[in-house]
């Protein structure tokens, strides 16, 4: 379930101007979904294939591939994370000194602690 749910946070953010941000979720969610051994449901199709390539016309094949990874590589713990983080979104894709762009995710802890 969380997996899906990253994967449908993709098409709300790329809506709002932030398609790195959304090809990254895209990218942890379709890793999750393959280590759990699950799919999407056949319905959910057309609009992953919607989402999927208004992300890839934005941001161009190669760029979305990156990203694409980066968010393959991310825990299911940290994709959820990343995807509920409402924060300052440069701190979860970071193209500064004209790098190629990075996931920096953060961790939530409680008040306290260090």
């Amino acid at each position: 379930m969380a997996a899906w749910t990253v994967s449908e946070l993709a098409g709300p953010e790329h809506g709002l101007g932030h398609s790195e941000r959304g090809a990254v979720l895209i990218g942890a969610a379709d890793d999750a979904l393959r280590v759990l051994g699950s799919r999407r449901h056949p319905g959910d199709l057309p609009e992953y294939h919607r989402v999927v390539a208004g992300i890839r016309a934005a941001l161009g094949d190669e760029r979305f591939e990156r990203l694409y990874a980066e968010g393959a590589r991310l825990s299911l713990e940290d994709a959820v994370a990343l995807a509920l983080d409402e924060g300052d979104r440069r701190r979860v894709v970071s193209t500064a000194g004209g790098q190629e762009p990075a996931v920096l995710t953060t961790r939530h802890t409680s008040p306290g602690a260090t």
